[in-house]
Parts: structure tokens; C-alpha cells; sequence
């Protein structure tokens, strides 16, 4: 007989109760980063800044750029907080 998959299938374990917890908390943290990274490029598309996400030795960084002018952020927080200083805010 196989295991069962739901954590609340009837001959499921306190374990596979844990480990579908901790996978919905891993999946919704990566979903909300991404809809916040959606919302801060798309704020910053409204301002007439381009929106960058890219991967530079291993760790995520955004770069915002406008004309000639360039910027990188290394954290979500940061990237949000120049984009209110700059009129990003909608």
C-alpha cells in the first residue's frame, strides 16, 4: 500500500501534516516575493523607470534605470523605499 499524500487522509502521519505545512510556507513566500517584485516593477513602470531582477554572484539584485541613469538594490526593502522617494508611489 502506498502512503497516503494528504496530511489528512486517514492513515496520514503527524509527519506528513509538517512537511505539507512547511512546503505551503516555502511556496507562499517565494509567491509573495514574487508578487512583490510584480508590484514594485510595475510602480516603477508607472514612474518611468525601468525594473530589473538578475542574479550577480549568486544573490538576486535589482537594478532600476531611467535615461542614463542607473541604480542596484540588493533587497526588495530598499528597492521600495527609493521608489516612494522618487515618486514611484501609486
Amino acid at each position: 500500500m502506498t502512503e497516503p499524500k494528504n496530511a489528512k487522509a486517514p492513515g496520514a502521519t503527524e509527519a506528513d501534516a509538517t512537511n505539507q505545512s512547511t512546503s505551503a510556507q516555502i511556496i507562499g513566500s517565494t509567491a509573495d516575493q514574487c508578487k512583490r517584485w510584480a508590484n514594485l516593477q510595475a510602480r516603477a513602470a508607472l514612474a518611468g523607470i525601468a525594473a530589473h531582477r538578475i542574479e550577480h554572484d549568486g544573490a538576486e539584485v535589482y537594478l532600476v534605470s531611467r535615461w542614463a541613469l542607473s541604480r542596484e538594490f540588493t533587497s526588495l526593502d530598499d528597492l521600495e523605499r527609493w521608489l516612494d522617494q522618487v515618486g514611484g508611489r501609486v
